[in-house]
């Protein structure tokens, strides 16, 4: 490679990374949400829940809860 080509690929280096760690700073001061659970009162009810149906477009997929944990009904329990 050539000098030339190699200090305009450096300089266009720096400056991605410079904006990256510009974005990346405005990202955490600026809008930053509070990281935390969303429905909380939930969280006394997580155990009773023993099904649980994902519904696609075209599919869905059932995962039921039974001795040995979570399984996928339409698999047989795998």
């Amino acid at each position: 490679m050539q000098a030339k080509g190699l200090l305009t690929l450096s300089g266009l280096t720096l400056v991605a990374v410079a904006a990256a760690a510009v974005m990346w700073q405005r990202n955490e001061t600026s809008g930053a949400q509070e990281k935390g659970i969303v429905f909380p009162e939930l969280l006394d009810h997580v155990n009773d829940v023993a099904q649980l149906r994902i519904q696609g477009p075209e599919s869905s997929v059932t995962l039921e809860r039974g001795d040995d944990g979570w399984g996928l009904v339409e698999r047989g329990g795998y």
